[in-house]
């Protein structure tokens, strides 16, 4: 019998009366009844209702006392280990929603946000869809002239090969079981910073909540590695914001930044090449993605005449408030000389753009004579006016550098 992964699958509350036969979810609202012994009965693959805030199928007859919910039209393609063909339920597909005695759904593909629709991943789309195909085929046996995959969309170090950090693992696991804590298994500087963690969470908890902007010891200490970083210059832990790795401040920020409608539009320049977060969120948040171009004859280098030309054509048809920068480059690796990082501060200031700071490969940096300047640090060494009036938000994440995971 196949085994189903299920994330976020919750079992339905009591009280829904009569002995039910175990189901098997291939799908939201798709599910294959399972006799005894885990044989598939004839006529099993149906639609049926779902129980409030569950995967799972309820009762023919359920005991709430609200209006029951309309039998769902999955929009959907569905493929059906053992079955030689796809069902294929779309919204517009009239006849079999009659025919079947269900209604249409409010959410599908046609009706769905306009703008999410839009959205692109490109390393997370249909070339990736093939690979994986591609590695099942290899896995079964088929014949090809290769013998495997290798993926280069991402830098997935640990995919690769490449081993977790052991310190950061034993801290993770001391506090997600503090119990562990008494375990001579675990080192003892290990268990100390375990305990210093645990005893800045509310309750001596990792499960409590903490303010927005995250633990307020974790923010003193990021602020002193930006201090050492930067030779010395103050960080304040209060301007530090911890999130989910860098891509959702990132898109945080941007939602802070995107208003107007038509020509007053938000514009936010990006540059091209880019990481796909940038296209991918201005265009979910309904935004206008201005192009600006490296220069790919000198090694990707960053152009401020690019940038003003860029400027110049967007001002036509939207209201450019931010610029975005990703330094050292992603996926290009080029590095910016703090003569050009200057350059892009004064041009910003000029311009009334805030400015975005992409710097999660700071420490990646390997060529001869390369060294990698934070927008922080440059900012604050030019002194006022740009100091004291530039906006700017910089974005790193532990997930990339020395760190490896």
């Amino acid at each position: 019998m196949h085994s189903l992964w299920l994330p976020g699958a919750e079992l339905c509350p009591d009280g829904w009366g009569g002995a039910q036969r175990p189901r098997l979810l291939l799908q939201p609202f798709l599910s294959l009844s399972v006799g005894p012994a885990g044989r598939r009965e004839e006529g099993a693959l149906h639609f049926e209702p779902l129980c409030p805030g569950s995967l799972f199928p309820a009762p023919a007859h359920p005991v709430w006392t609200q209006p029951p919910f309309p039998r769902p039209n999955p929009a959907v393609l569905i493929f059906l280990p053992g079955l030689s063909s796809v069902l294929a339920l779309r919204a517009g597909d009239h006849s079999r929603v009659a025919m079947n005695g269900l209604k249409e759904k409010v959410l599908t593909l046609d009706t769905m946000n306009p703008c999410v629709r839009r959205v692109e991943y490109a390393v997370r789309g249909p070339i990736v869809l093939r690979a994986l195909e591609l590695e099942q085929e290899l896995r079964q046996g088929v014949k090809k002239p290769f013998t495997e995959v290798v993926r280069a969309n991402i830098g997935d170090a640990q995919a690769m090969g490449q081993k977790p950090i052991t310190f950061l693992r034993q801290v993770l696991a001391l506090c997600v079981h503090p119990d562990l804590l008494n375990s001579p298994d675990f080192p003892e500087d290990a268990r100390r910073r375990a305990e210093r963690i645990l005893q800045a969470c509310g309750g001596h908890s990792l499960g409590a909540y903490s303010v927005s902007s995250g633990i307020q010891l974790i923010r003193e200490d990021a602020a002193r590695y930006i201090e050492r970083r930067d030779g010395g210059i103050p960080a304040d832990p209060n301007n530090i914001f911890l999130s989910t790795g860098a891509s959702d401040a990132i898109v945080t920020v941007l939602k802070l930044l995107v208003a107007g409608e038509g020509p007053t539009r938000t514009g936010v320049l990006i540059p091209i090449p880019q990481y796909p977060l940038y296209s991918a969120a201005l265009a979910e948040l309904d935004a206008v993605q201005v192009d600006y171009y490296l220069d790919e004859e000198r090694a990707w280098a960053l152009d401020v005449a690019e940038l003003r030309r860029a400027l110049r054509q967007a001002r036509g048809h939207c209201c450019p408030r931010a610029l975005c920068i990703i330094n050292p480059g992603n996926p290009t690796g080029q590095v910016q000389a703090r003569e050009c990082i200057e350059a892009v501060i004064r041009f910003a200031f000029e311009e009334r753009l805030f400015l975005m700071a992409d710097e999660v490969y700071q420490d990646n940096v390997y060529a001869e004579g390369s060294r990698f300047h934070s927008f922080k640090k440059v900012l604050v060494e030019m002194g006022p006016p740009y100091s004291t009036q530039q906006e700017l938000a910089s974005f790193h994440s532990v997930s990339k550098g020395y760190m490896g995971e």
